[in-house]
């Protein structure tokens, strides 16, 4: 049995002793095939393995050829020199695992060897050549070579160690062995953590414990094995993993900590020392026990000491130290900034006070007085710690009382006053103004007027002064501080804040407008007067705005006159001014109201004037502002583009100066002034062809009618007056022709009476105006357009008709009774009994327009009107005088005639006659 195990020894020796001897020659190449090494070790290597287990476990030494062991032992190690020679950082990852796997192999046949033979040398150098390959194989992660060296590294320390307990290793060998243990188990360590075998991890660190790590471990490797725990610390912990990676991280500081004395001024040595505690705190805090909370603010006041020129120390404090109190924050705050180098840090450091500030309002403020008064500062960091202290002051720290961050700035700008030896960089400047000039805006709209003042004070420091040729700022701030006055009704305060300005601002718009309500508010009615002069003749369009701002301020509160005389000069400025300009659309975009508003107030005022009695000047002055208002109107609507396109007047703003045009139209009307009530119409027309026709439809056919009745009043206005002659007359023919179609497009959408009622009023005019300057066919042709009337409207404008016809002095005899002839008719024919009176008295118009030459058409009028008398003599309440004046006529005419028709006609009438007198 034993020959036959030593056979088989033997044998398998061979076979490694020739493995050995290709792998060397393979690799002695200048371009090794290392798949074709990785090939045979794949083969040898759990041969190898394999009769180490059975050497290790025979009970019997085994005798082997003492040449043959050698050569093993010589190949072996050839192969291990061999595989040292690589230049590890040239080989790719599946190269260096087919080497280390070869060195793996070279060990394994150095440990049969060492059985075979055993010696205590051989043993320790197979201990460091383990230790090393596991060392190498755990910093490239090649874990499963690492796990094989593991075991058998294992097995080696524990023999020797049992070995120096019975027989006592001298110094130097207790030391070797004591340093392969200490590396050993760190990569035994690294290894496990690498696998995630943390209980595994445990055990190897309780090993560790056991052991002197100061006394002979190499610092490089200590530092090494510490980063290594801290990147896994990391990745433990943002996966949540708070525990394990607090762990690690105790385990690296551990070590790092044994380093100290070997690196206390190595700056990598610092860093992972500094973040390993950093990442520890974190730990603490996740976890968030009592227990470890207590120990995270323990290992943050060592923080402080040791690394106290680390701003991310004072951010994790804050964290840990969430309701810590106030002074012990202020302390902190004040040793960070005295501590930290803030030529690299100052964005972070300043960014932790604008955290702190609404907690720690005091230690936030002195820090940043601290930083401003010490040296060493450039102009840029100073411009920063300065700007840095109005934004926490002004816009950070709102809970705080007002008055307290006033003064904390009042303060601050007496220390920069003092400290600064030059000018602050006019970007600085102007955002420190933009800064106050944002709070006092806030606190004005809240109406706390006199914080508002405080703040724009603020902005006048000499400190933030710039010229007027680059920035009007300064200007802007006195104007928000006399608007405070005002409103504080403090109106000599307001005007003494001018002497204050640059002489560009005094004169400027917006300052005399201020002064103008200042003025106004104490009466003095001249004094405000000059300030309205002074906006008015500087014809911009801001300008333009203030003084209708002005008119509206000013109703009431001065004199009508001085109100008239510049809400005129206004519209004449805005007759004049360019309206395509850009500037011009842009200071209008948001004030477009104002200048409607002040417009109406004035024409309200004059309209009730005029109400009252006092017409004469008002109407003319009315009058006069419409038409400068119509002007203005249509120029506005007049503009090029759309884009800056601006709307003085909305539709209603038109509508509303229609209304009081055509109202005032109507005053004149019942005080005779005809030229004037012509105007007004005119006006009101014009106000309604500037509102646009796409509205909604209802609205628009209220617009049309409207106009139409504009329209005919204007008529009214232009018939009544004296002298007119043949060409005027012309002119309102055409013009009634042209509203007679208007109305008829009108009736398309609305048959009412107020549609109705302006046709007839246009047929009127229309008629007066054919009969001074027309034709006797246009004449017909009204007759028959009145009868789309229905029949009482057209009847009513038949009177009006021959009420004009007799009035007419020109109109042919022949002319006059065919056209009456023609309404009698259409009368009669019309059965409204109501009206027969009217056409029996037309009746009697054309007998005595005839001239004794009545004929037929005569004839057949007089028997319809006896038929209609008769058949309704119960309904038809007719003068007797007239009936009387018929018949008398008709007999006298009827004896001369040879017919002898007329003659019944008149019997007839006058037996009508007397049979009305019986039933009386």
């Amino acid at each position: 049995m034993t020959q036959q195990l030593a056979s088989n020894f033997e044998t398998l020796l061979k076979n490694f002793i020739k493995t050995s001897n290709q792998i060397c020659e393979v690799l002695a190449e200048k371009e090794a095939n290392f798949s074709q090494v990785q090939s045979q070790i794949d083969i040898v290597l759990p041969l190898a393995e394999s009769m180490y287990r059975n050497v290790d476990s025979s009970i019997q030494r085994v005798q082997l050829p003492t040449e043959l062991q050698e050569s093993l032992e010589a190949w072996a190690t050839e192969m291990w020199n061999k595989c040292g020679s690589f230049t590890i950082s040239s080989l790719s990852t599946n190269n260096l695992d087919t080497i280390y796997n070869a060195k793996l192999l070279s060990i394994v046949l150095l440990l049969i060897y060492e059985l075979l033979n055993p010696s205590i040398d051989r043993s320790f150098r197979n201990t460091s050549c383990l230790v090393e390959l596991l060392t190498m194989c755990v910093s490239k992660e090649l874990k499963s070579v690492a796990k094989k060296c593991q075991f058998y590294g294992e097995t080696v320390i524990a023999k020797l160690n049992k070995l120096n307990i019975e027989i006592k290793f001298d110094t130097k060998k207790t030391d070797s062995l004591h340093d392969n243990s200490v590396k050993f188990y760190m990569s035994s360590l690294i290894l496990a953590i690498l696998c995630e075998e943390f209980k595994q991890a445990r055990i190897y660190d309780s090993k560790l414990n056991e052991l002197d790590l100061e006394a002979s471990t190499k610092p490089n490797f200590v530092f090494e094995c510490s980063r290594s725990l801290y990147n896994s610390a990391l990745f433990q912990f943002q996966k949540d993993n708070s525990d394990i990676a607090m762990f690690l991280v105790l385990i690296a500081i551990k070590y790092l900590e044994i380093d100290i004395p070997f690196r206390r001024d190595s700056r990598i040595f610092k860093e992972l020392y500094f973040h390993s505690y950093i990442l520890l705190v974190k730990c603490y805090k996740s976890i968030g026990s009592p227990d470890l909370l207590t120990r995270a603010k323990t290992a943050l006041e060592f923080m402080q000491n040791q690394f106290a020129e680390e701003v991310e120390i004072y951010y994790l404090y804050f964290e840990v130290n969430p309701n810590v109190d106030e002074d012990q924050v202020e302390h902190t705050l004040m040793r960070m900034v005295m501590s930290i180098d803030l030529n690299s840090n100052v964005d972070r450091v300043l960014y932790l006070l604008k955290e702190r500030v609404k907690t720690n309002f005091r230690g936030v403020n002195k820090c940043l007085d601290y930083l401003f008064s010490k040296q060493g500062f450039s102009d840029d960091q100073l411009d920063i710690f300065l700007t840095t202290k109005f934004v926490m002051n002004a816009v950070l720290s709102m809970d705080e009382a007002h008055q307290i961050r006033i003064g904390e700035l009042n303060n601050f700008i007496q220390l920069a006053e003092r400290k600064l030896t030059k000018q602050l960089s006019l970007t600085t400047r102007s955002s420190v103004i933009a800064l106050v000039w944002n709070q006092g805006m806030k606190c004005y709209n809240q109406e706390k007027f006199n914080e508002s003042i405080e703040w724009f004070q603020l902005a006048l420091s000499r400190l933030f002064f710039i010229e007027y040729s680059t920035n009007q700022d300064r200007g802007k701030v006195l104007r928000a501080i006399q608007n405070s006055y005002i409103a504080l009704e403090k109106f000599e305060e307001s005007i003494q804040v001018i002497n204050s300005m640059e002489e560009e601002d005094k004169q400027s718009t917006l300052t005399q407008y201020n002064l103008f309500r200042s003025q106004m508010s104490l009466g003095r009615e001249k004094e405000a007067l000059k300030c309205i002069s002074k906006i008015a003749t500087q014809a911009s369009s801001l300008s333009i705005m203030t003084t209708a701002a002005c008119i509206i301020e000013a109703k009431s509160k001065i004199s009508n006159e001085a109100m008239l005389q510049t809400m005129l000069s206004l519209l004449t400025t805005l007759i004049d001014v360019d309206v395509n300009s850009n500037l011009f659309a842009e200071r209008f975009k948001s004030h477009e109201i104002v200048i409607p508003v002040a417009i109406r107030c004035t024409v309200v005022m004059l309209c009730a004037e005029i109400e009252k009695g006092n017409s004469e000047d008002n109407t003319k002055t009315l009058l006069e502002m419409l038409e400068k208002t119509s002007k203005v109107a249509k120029k506005i609507n007049q503009q090029k583009g759309q884009a800056n396109k601006i709307h003085i007047f909305t539709i209603d703003d038109l509508e509303w100066f229609a209304s009081k045009a055509f109202n005032t139209a109507i005053t004149c009307h019942n005080q005779n002034k005809l030229l004037e009530g012509s105007k007004f119409c005119k006006l009101s027309i014009q106000f309604i062809d500037l509102i646009p026709i796409d509205i909604e439809t209802s609205k628009h056919h209220q617009l049309l009618l409207w106009k139409m009745r504009s329209n005919c009043m204007e008529l009214l206005f232009t018939c009544n007056s004296r002298n007119l002659d043949t060409n005027e007359w012309n002119r309102i023919r055409i013009k009634c022709l042209e509203l007679r179609e208007q109305v008829r497009a009108g009736y398309s959408y609305d048959l009412g009476d107020d549609w109705v009622e302006c046709h007839k009023q246009i047929l009127v005019f229309h008629f007066q105006s054919e009969l001074i300057s027309g034709t006797t066919q246009n004449l017909f042709d009204i007759v028959e357009d009145s009868k789309i009337l229905k029949p009482k409207a057209s009847i009513d404008l038949f009177d009006v008709f021959v009420g004009l016809m007799v009035d007419a002095e020109t109109m042919p005899s022949l002319a006059k009774t065919k056209l009456l002839a023609t309404m009698i008719d259409i009368t009669l024919m019309s059965g409204e009994n109501s009206k027969m009176k009217l056409a029996i008295s037309w009746m009697r118009i054309l007998l005595s327009s005839s001239d004794n030459n009545y004929g037929a058409q005569e004839e057949t009028l007089m028997l319809q009107i006896y038929r209609v008398i008769k058949l309704n003599n119960h309904q038809i309440n007719v003068p007797t005088f007239e009936i009387e004046w018929l018949s008398t006529n008709v007999w006298n005419f009827g004896v001369v005639l040879i017919t002898r028709r007329w003659e019944l006609d008149g019997v007839l009438l006058e037996f009508y006659l007397q049979n009305l007198y019986m039933k009386d």
